[in-house]
């Protein structure tokens, strides 16, 4: 019997600090063409979830990008490169309100035509904190 997958998402665990900014850099290659970088500066856009489970379907993610609704709890910044790098950053203050604990998130990438694919899943685990910074405004 023939089969057909079409998931091509990539597992990629994340564990991160309550409290700290979390920038990562993913670079995206082509595996059909000896691993060339995919020029994602045009022509995509990506959009990342941070969730409870892969099961929530709460109307609102933990962590979103701006076309998520940027979560109950934050924004994630994407920026993709022409060297196929996407830069996501998650400033420290939506990481302060995020409980520690496992939770699970996906980045999809959206082409032009429409289409959207999953590229990059896994774990999104937060370690808790244990200095607690505050901003005396100095």
């Amino acid at each position: 019997m023939a089969s057909i997958n079409t998931d091509i998402a990539q597992t990629l665990n994340i564990t991160c600090r309550r409290g700290d900014t979390l920038a990562i850099d993913i670079n995206f290659k082509d595996s059909s063409q000896s691993n060339a970088a995919i020029d994602i500066s045009s022509g995509f856009s990506f959009q990342m979830q941070v969730r409870s489970s892969d099961l929530d379907e709460a109307t609102t993610p933990l962590l979103g990008d701006e076309t998520s609704g940027d979560g109950t709890h934050g924004k994630i910044t994407l920026t993709p490169g022409s060297s196929g790098k996407l830069s996501v950053l998650i400033e420290d203050g939506p990481m302060k309100s995020i409980p520690s604990g496992n939770y699970v998130y996906d980045i999809q990438a959206s082409k032009n035509d429409g289409s959207v694919q999953t590229w990059v899943k896994g774990d999104f685990i937060v370690n808790e904190d244990v200095t607690i910074y505050v901003n005396n405004g100095g």
